[in-house]
């Protein structure tokens, strides 16, 4: 088999024990060694993480972010990787074995531009607050396919086409503001450049996610952050703004009954994600100015 030369990009942000879980993981996947380089892009950590990996993990190439926010650090990382592949993966995620194997693999044809799995959770999640949208779970069965979005926990791309469109720094985890939707921009740039992505269920990450943070209050915070970014994205690709209200509005509407159906969280997040977009619509200019200041 050939095995492309792949770049593994994790960013971290205090979270030194779960990043080094992350890595042991990283070191141990059946590829060649020789074969792919681990690069770290810290944040602006101060719990000790970068000499932590200067002293456990010297293999592994560690670069400062000084800017704050999730999608500065993937295009640092970007910029600073020498694979033909570039692969995502998150801190707190464990990768199996056959990771990098099978995301190298699934690159079978030109047309494919980038290439994702699964995200399962580790921990047992209460059915009653499980919202995979807001836990950052991503699981479409056992099926090969080609979808319409990857999520940046498991993913890999080609590097040519990394380096061309980038991910937008108005979206994206920055600090304690829980924006979301940067793989989902970066997923409809790969899909507008005419290539394809490959959902390969064979490739398996595990999401460690903190259990302390799954709860109403957190998941009502990410409802909210994901609708002001669904609202900073959709404005770039949908001019006409009656369509957007139009829609929203439908959507939002059809969310709140399905939420007093059935009751259950997922729903009542998605609800709550539209009517901030719905709303976000109404008070776009100090949204603007707003996202503008803390960029």
């Amino acid at each position: 088999m050939h095995y492309p030369y792949i770049s593994v990009i994790v960013c971290t942000l205090n979270r030194k024990s779960s990043l080094k879980k992350c890595l042991t993981e990283l070191l141990n996947v059946d590829y060649p060694k020789s074969r792919y380089e681990i690069i770290v892009v810290d944040g602006g950590s101060v719990d000790g993480t970068v000499d932590m990996l200067k002293k456990e993990f010297p293999q592994v190439r560690c670069i400062i972010e000084e800017r704050i926010g999730v999608s500065y650090a993937r295009n640092r990382g970007i910029e600073n990787a020498n694979g033909n592949i570039i692969a995502f993966t998150d801190d707190d995620c464990i990768v199996t074995r056959n990771w990098l194997h099978e995301l190298a693999s699934s690159f079978s044809s030109a047309d494919i531009g980038a290439v994702g799995g699964p995200v399962r959770f580790l921990h047992h999640i209460p059915p009653k607050i499980l919202v995979k949208a807001a836990l950052g779970g991503y699981d479409l069965g056992e099926k090969k396919e080609f979808v319409k979005f990857l999520i940046t926990s498991n993913m890999a791309i080609k590097s040519e086409i990394a380096r061309k469109i980038r991910f937008d720094t108005k979206l994206g985890r920055r600090g304690n503001m829980l924006f979301d939707n940067e793989d989902i921009d970066f997923c409809e740039k790969i899909s507008r450049m005419g290539y394809r992505l490959l959902y390969n269920p064979k490739a398996v990450v595990y999401h460690d996610i903190n259990l302390k943070r799954v709860n109403t209050r957190y998941i009502l915070l990410r409802a909210i952050y994901s609708g002001i970014s669904l609202y900073l994205m959709k404005k770039k690709y949908v001019k006409s703004r009656i369509k957007l209200f139009r829609d929203t509005a439908r959507s939002t509407f059809g969310m709140f009954l399905l939420f007093l159906c059935k009751r259950k969280m997922e729903n009542f997040y998605f609800f709550v994600r539209n009517l901030t977009f719905y709303l976000a619509l109404f008070t776009s200019p100090f949204i603007d100015r707003k996202i503008k200041i803390y960029r």
